[in-house]
């Protein structure tokens, strides 16, 4: 006790309080060694492989996310037959399962990237010896690609044009704040319109989709539609000098008709009103016309039955000779009935079979 004593009392402080601050500085050292070299100390993770076509930008020790969160690190990466083969740690509490998808995302804008998961949620459980196809691949949004695309029109953009453009813009909006400010608000209420009619607006869209699909089910029929379009107006173009003669001659007749109706306005007008009247007086008398009309069939039905053989009245006459006649036959009464005798006296009724008989013949004549 009296050494240890001594020891602390003396150049031992010295020795402890050395030993303490090297032990900080080596947790703080590995510390930063793992948070840096994103190595997981003490934690259980399983290995899985995955095929990607393009890494470019991706780094061993890279972060592995899901949802955003990290869960491993990319352990390292190979080519194997033109394509990249990512070896990734998981933690062993994430489950990874057959469909699950893998891609690599921008870490910032100096090109750095970080290994994202897309974890499914069918199929199988994934081993250490599976891997993940590179039809399971996502691809990644390239901003080199993206600037080099739209490089081209910024070089088409004259900056003499941007700023006439930028100050006439200004100009038109200074002094119509108020206007501006009402805009953005009827916009706000327009789309907070729009919000509120989603369920509306999902069934139009569904219904959009249903009519699209009823389409490309008559895709045939709609190219054969297209199809004889096309014949009809090529058949249309061979006969364009009839439809220029057409047109012409209907303009004629549109200006013959023109001066017709002009010159015997009049008439027409008089016309109209005589069927004015006409229908005036129907409408007055509208009963006894329903029935005449109702009984014209019943009225006419005889003179169809006796004239249905030709233009003229088919009658059937009967004959009666008296006894002890000298002279009978039909052609005798026929001709008596027709031109009957000057002397004899008139018969007190009405229309007899001679007028019948004279009313055919003259009819055949």
């Amino acid at each position: 006790m009296e050494h240890l004593r001594r020891f602390f009392s003396g150049e031992g402080r010295t020795i402890v309080k050395l030993v303490i601050y090297m032990a900080v500085c080596l947790s703080v050292l590995v510390y930063l060694v793992t948070l840096i070299g994103n190595i997981s100390l003490f934690a259980h993770e399983r290995s899985y492989k995955a095929e990607l076509a393009d890494v470019t930008g991706l780094l061993p020790n890279d972060s592995v996310k899901i949802a955003g969160v990290a869960v491993g690190r990319v352990k390292s990466i190979k080519a194997h037959r033109g394509r990249a083969v990512v070896t990734f740690s998981v933690k062993k509490d994430v489950p990874m399962r057959s469909s699950t998808q893998v891609g690599v995302r921008w870490r910032n804008v100096i090109g750095q990237k970080y290994f994202y998961v897309y974890p499914g949620s069918s199929g199988r459980k994934l081993t250490n010896k599976d891997v993940i196809p590179v039809s399971q691949s996502l691809p990644s949004a390239d901003i080199g690609e993206f600037l080099n695309s739209v490089g081209p029109i910024l070089k088409a953009i004259d900056p003499t044009q941007v700023n006439t453009f930028v100050d006439a813009l200004v100009q038109a909006l200074q002094g119509n704040e108020d206007k501006v400010r009402s805009l953005i608000g009827n916009t706000a209420a327009v789309a907070d319109t729009l919000g509120s009619l989603d369920t509306k607006t999902g069934r139009i869209i569904d219904n959009f989709d249903q009519v699209l699909g009823a389409v490309a089910e008559r895709d045939s029929a709609l190219d054969q539609t297209v199809t004889n379009l096309s014949s009809v107006s090529k058949t249309l173009a061979d006969n364009n000098a009839a439809l220029q003669g057409l047109v012409s001659n209907f303009a004629a007749v549109q200006a013959q008709l023109r001066q017709l109706l002009a010159e015997h306005r009049g008439d027409v007008d008089t016309a109209v009103n005589n069927l004015q009247t006409i229908a005036g007086v129907l409408g007055q008398h509208r009963a006894d016309l329903e029935k005449s009309l109702a009984t014209l069939s019943s009225g006419l039905a005889p003179y169809h039955l006796i004239s249905s053989y030709g233009q003229w009245f088919q009658i059937r006459v009967v004959v009666a000779c008296l006894a002890r006649e000298t002279s009978c036959s039909s052609e005798t009464l026929v001709t008596d009935v027709i031109h009957p005798a000057s002397a004899g006296p008139a018969h007190p009724s009405g229309p007899n079979l001679g007028n019948l008989i004279a009313f055919a013949g003259s009819s055949a004549s």
